[in-house]
């Protein structure tokens, strides 16, 4: 939160918990997509839900 990347008002332990959620869901959807690609979709998704709003990052 000190570099502006979550929202203030974000509860850390429940973001967590998200975050570990879609990198298990990532890796056991595969379906033979890269793990570039995953990773990225799970970041994305991630920030779209908890992170502040900034144009220019996503």
């Amino acid at each position: 939160m000190e570099a502006g990347v979550l929202r203030a008002d974000v509860d850390i332990p429940w973001t967590r918990g998200v975050y570990y959620t879609l990198i298990h869901e990532a890796a056991k959807n595969r379906d033979g997509e890269n793990a570039g690609a995953l990773a990225t979709l799970v970041v994305d998704t991630l920030l779209r839900g908890a992170g502040t709003p900034h144009p220019d990052r996503l």
